[in-house]
Formats: structure tokens, sequence, C-alpha cells
């Protein structure tokens, strides 16, 4: 209430001096007399609590011009963030309405109100205010920003990248990871996933872009493209590490499908050193099968712990404890704090996003929370792999 009445004061007060100028002159006397008394009536309504009222009471009193266009905006915006947008729209519709409004004034109102049907869903009505401001320098870079974000929540994907591209262009260089996505979104929701132009294009966008990769190597993987998938997935090794874990079956897979066992046990060993994780150790463990001893897999846990601690790994150490001990208290203790670390790691998050914090259990493209594109990766350290 507090903030409608200081935006409401000054459209009274300008309304007063309006008045007391005509007074002054000895004009339009009956004129002065009735919207005194409608001016009065507003104030009465505002200091009742009748806040739709007195809004509408000012609207038809005050005289829309450059000296009082920025209170009804700011009326305006103050009402849609307060989530009143009927009361935003009437405002910003009754500026629209006015014959004397500059090409300036007139973006101006046009703006908020592709605003207020933007917050009211109206994404049709809104959408085309947008594109219609995205011609004018002034609102471009802005309108296109709000575009990019609808076609998003309509998932209109190539809509969304050639959008983006020309935000892009005019310097918004935060917006290449997202343009990638657009493209794996557009391919996922193709009814031809045989061509992969789209996911090509995603890496030429974002070379970085570990979601492309991981489906253009199981595309080639399902294919028995095998040669194609390994200089896929090969370059996970030469990228972004953390991601190696989502890559690692099909890694594993691909590599036995060019009976390359040799080759991969040195891969395996270079993305451990590169700092892949206990998830990539524990593959490699799996792969040597009884060429390794529990005294052999022990070391290298334990060697992997001290340079890189996690409960997850911890977890696993335990394990192959527990296999080799004998029975008693010993055996029954470290089967119960494998079991306290067990339930731990069941409710732990694997992933988190690095802008927000967000956390999950499973893989996000964009984070729920802060809608970025692309921040949300696996969990390293104590807590992670």
């Amino acid at each position: 209430m507090m903030e409608l009445l200081f935006l409401l004061l000054p459209i009274a007060a300008a309304y007063g001096w309006y008045m007391g100028r005509r007074s002054a002159g000895h004009q339009h006397q009956r004129d002065v007399s009735e919207h005194s008394k409608n001016y009065f009536a507003g104030l009465n309504y505002l200091l009742s609590d009748e806040p739709d009222k007195a809004v509408d009471q000012f609207i038809s009193l005050v005289e829309v011009d450059s000296e009082t266009i920025e209170t009804h905006l700011a009326l305006g915006r103050l009402f849609r963030q307060r989530g009143e947008v009927d009361r935003s729209l009437r405002i910003h519709q009754n500026l629209l309405a006015r014959p004397n409004l500059s090409h300036e004034q007139r973006d101006n109102a046009l703006f908020e109100l592709a605003n207020d049907y933007l917050q009211a869903g109206l994404i049709d009505r809104s959408a085309n205010l947008f594109i219609e401001l995205s011609e004018n320098k002034v609102y471009q870079e802005k309108s296109l920003g709000h575009l990019v974000c609808i076609y998003q929540k309509t998932k209109d994907w190539q809509q969304a990248i050639d959008t983006s591209r020309l935000l892009v262009d005019l310097g918004k260089r935060q917006l290449i990871p997202a343009r990638a996505h657009f493209y794996c979104e557009l391919y996922e929701s193709s009814d031809d996933n045989d061509d992969v132009t789209l996911l090509k294009r995603a890496l030429q966008v974002d070379a970085g872009c570990t979601r492309a990769r991981l489906l253009l190597g199981q595309h080639y993987y399902e294919r028995d493209e095998f040669e194609n998938c390994q200089l896929i997935i090969d370059q996970f090794l030469a990228q972004d590490i953390d991601f190696f874990r989502e890559a690692i079956d099909l890694f594993i897979k691909c590599y036995q499908a060019r009976d390359q066992l040799a080759l991969l046990a040195i891969k395996l060993e270079d993305a451990i050193a590169k700092g892949a994780g206990i998830a990539t150790l524990m593959a490699k463990i799996e792969l040597a099968g009884d060429k390794l001893d529990n005294a052999q897999v022990e070391h290298m846990l334990t060697k992997h712990l001290f340079e890189a601690p996690s409960v997850i790994g911890f977890y696993h150490l335990m394990q192959v404890q527990i296999d080799v001990a004998e029975n008693g208290k010993a055996k029954e203790s470290l089967l119960h704090l494998k079991a306290l670390v067990a339930e731990q790691l069941k409710v732990r998050p694997v992933y988190r996003c690095g802008s927000c914090g967000f956390s999950a259990k499973k893989i996000q493209w964009q984070c729920p929370s802060c809608l970025t594109w692309g921040s949300v990766k696996p969990i390293r350290g104590l807590d992670g792999d």
C-alpha cells in the first residue's frame, strides 16, 4: 500500500499544479470545479485503501504528457511487480490509447505492455509486441532476450536458435552454450534422428558442448559406426574431464566393439591421471577382472583416495576390506559402517549447478533453478566423484 501511495501522490500533486495554473488564468472555472471534485475523490479512494478506484480516477484526470508519462509507467511497473497485472495492463493500454504520445513514449509503453502480457501468460500477444520492438535499437536487445525466453518456454527451438544468433551478433556471447543446447533440443525433438547435421552445428557453435558430443557418439555407436564414435568420445579426454563419467559406458563399449582392450586400458589410465575420478578407476578395476587380486585393488583405491579423497571411493575401499576380513567384530563393524555410508550416498546429490548451486541426482542440461544451460556438472571432491 505504501509503494502505491508514493506513486499515486505525485500524480495527484501534478494534477493539483496543473489545475492551479489553469485557475490562475481564471479560465474554465466550471471545469476546474468539476475536476477538483474528482481530484479529491481520487485522494479519498487512495486514503481509504481502494486503489482500483483511485487508479481509475487519476488516470482519467491526468493528461499524459512528457511530465507525467514516467509516473504512469512507474505505477504500471509497480502493479506488475506486485502481481497485479490487470491493473498494470489497464494503465499501459490507457497510455497507448492517447493520441498525443511521441514515438519514444509509445515504444516505452509498448515495451511495458509486452511485459504485462508475458507475466499474464498471454504469450502470443507478448511475442508479437517484442518482435515489433526488436526493430527498435533502443529495445532491440531486451526484446530479443525476452523472445529467446518465450521460444524456450514454447519449445520453438528453431526460433530460439535464430533469435539467439542475433543476440550473439550483438555481443551476447554468453548465449553460445545455450545455442548449442537449442540445436540438441531440436535434434531430440525431431522425427529424423538419422540426420546428425544439427549435432554437428551444435559443436560448431560450441566445441565444448558435452551433450552434443554424447548424442553424436551414441548415434554412431547405435549404427555400428565405431570409428566415428571413437573419434567423438576420445575428445572427452582433451576437453572437460569432469564429464568423462557421463561417457564412460559408451567409451568402453566402443573400444570393446573395436577389440581394442589394451588401448582402452591405456585410455582409462590417461583419464584417471587427468582427474576423471573414482568412477573411471572402478571401471578400470572391473575390466581387469581376475587379473587383479584384492591386495592390488586395495592399493589402487588407497592411492587414489590419498590423491583425491571421496566418500564413494571410501565406500568401495570398505567393500574390498570386507571381502578379505575374517568373521568377527571387525567385519561386523565394517559392514555396519558400509551400510551407513550407503544410506548417505542414496540421498547425496551427484550434480550441482555452477551458477546457482542447485543440486540433483540426475544430469540436467538446463538448470531448473536459474535456467542456465550447461551449468550443471558432476560434483567433484569429497562429496562427489
